[in-house]
């Protein structure tokens, strides 16, 4: 896909890949691709050699995120960039990588020859599931799938998945990542715990969160004295989202979810532990929060494992407690789990 997407852009600017220097920019599609379409370039600007046979004539990639030097030496990551005029004076065959978050400045757009826009159409999809996995998809499949990011296609269509597995996995995936994003402040659309009514203990519990986490948030209570977490016990509906959710309004307070049973849909270990983290992550990097942890009885009991995969559920219990009350603080971050079943 990344391949036939970047050759469709080149007619754009037919002949500059030929040449022995060049300025050119690129606009991607999202953050996530960006190595894949980094080697679909290399390709494409490698295949006619300007310099003749034996020379290299890869392109220098620049990032339009972080402008401090980097060492020459160090393989940079996406993002990380020498300044633009470090690096038009030391790359001949230089292409500016911009996306929709991290787009293109104004200064490079006057600098490049020319700004090419890489997008995959259905065609390129279609084509590349034909190729790779021998799908015919239907134009309507196509059109939703196109949506998607190719490293979630790459996943989802990796081995021999059938078709119907393979759309499937791209929507648990979908909902892992939907689960896992912090969630604004001002929730209009939930209204404060105050105005709640129905949750008993619970709600009384908030209340007195809600003036600690304030006295907290301005130096009047140590972090020890505030309650740092509550389990909620109740049935499917019985509004345990809701209750997160007003409460980290009445606290003013970022609200992050993630859902243990959606995150373990991205199958792997480490891509389970790596969901977790980041949610924690968040929460971290935005107090006073509240991490709402749903379907927490998913985790699992180490005293009563299955013998299906016990190694994996012991790694993630294991990692989920650290990060609950490991060494690294969680100052600021209070922990509201929900389960259907104690």
């Amino acid at each position: 896909m990344a391949r036939m997407a970047v050759r469709r852009a080149l007619r754009q600017c037919l002949g500059l890949h030929r040449r022995s220097a060049y300025i050119l920019g690129v606009e991607l599609p999202n953050d996530i691709d960006t190595k894949l379409y980094e080697e679909a370039l290399e390709y494409e600007f490698q295949s006619v050699d300007p310099d003749g046979p034996g020379k290299r004539a890869c392109p220098e990639f620049h990032y339009f995120i972080d402008e401090r030097g980097k060492s020459r030496y160090r393989r940079k990551e996406p993002f990380e960039s020498y300044s633009i005029g470090m690096s038009i004076t030391e790359h001949q065959r230089l292409i500016g990588i911009g996306t929709p978050k991290h787009p293109i400045t104004d200064v490079f757009r006057n600098i490049a020859e020319a700004v090419i826009e890489v997008r995959p159409t259905r065609r390129h999809l279609q084509a590349a599931a034909l190729i790779a996995r021998g799908f015919h998809l239907s134009d309507h499949i196509a059109d939703e799938l196109i949506a998607h990011n190719i490293a979630c296609l790459s996943i989802a269509f990796r081995g021999n998945r059938p078709l119907k597995a393979a759309l499937g996995m791209l929507e648990a995936l979908a909902a892992a990542e939907a689960s896992i994003t912090p969630k604004r402040r001002d929730d209009a659309e939930t209204p404060p715990l105050e105005e709640m009514s129905g949750y008993g203990e619970a709600k009384e519990w908030g209340l007195v969160l809600v003036r600690d986490l304030k006295d907290w948030s301005e130096g009047a209570l140590p972090w020890s004295d505030v309650d740092q977490g509550i389990l909620l016990l109740g049935g499917p509906g019985t509004g345990k989202t809701i209750f997160a959710k007003a409460l980290a309004r009445s606290c003013g307070a970022t609200f992050v979810e993630c859902s243990l049973s959606k995150t373990q849909a991205l199958g792997h270990l480490g891509d389970m532990l790596k969901g977790i983290n980041k949610a924690f992550s968040e929460a971290r990097s935005n107090t006073p929060a509240i991490l709402f942890l749903d379907e927490f009885d998913g985790v699992g009991n180490r005293e009563t494992l299955s013998r299906h995969a016990p190694e994996y559920a012991t790694q993630v219990i294991t990692g989920l407690l650290e990060l609950m009350d490991g060494s690294e603080k969680r100052d600021g971050v209070v922990i509201v789990a929900a389960c259907n079943r104690l």
